[in-house]
């Protein structure tokens, strides 16, 4: 074998199949995960809201009031905020 060839193949410097694959799998974890906050986030906020009107995590309220601040800031902002924000909340009774 002649030492300045590079050996090709699986074990060579040149990437294999299983590589190639693994790493477009490996980004599917963070989309997945971002999508999921995506929905998830602005979709608790109804129950969350719900919970709070009813007496219930009041003493997490402090943590709350800055986790939902960008949607309160969303109903604040328009007209049309306002209207989907409090739609929303009336779905859960809010």
């Amino acid at each position: 074998m002649d030492p300045d060839r590079e050996p090709v193949g699986e074990t060579g410097s040149q990437p294999s199949d299983f590589a190639a694959g693994t790493s477009r799998r490996s980004l599917w974890g963070p989309v997945a995960v971002g999508i999921l906050i995506g929905l998830v986030y602005p979709a608790s906020y109804g129950p969350v809201m719900a919970q709070v009107g009813l007496g219930r995590l009041v003493s997490l309220w402090p943590i709350l009031d800055v986790l939902y601040a960008p949607i309160e800031w969303f109903a604040e902002s328009s007209d049309l905020g306002a209207d989907v924000v409090d739609w929303y909340l009336g779905l859960w009774g809010a």
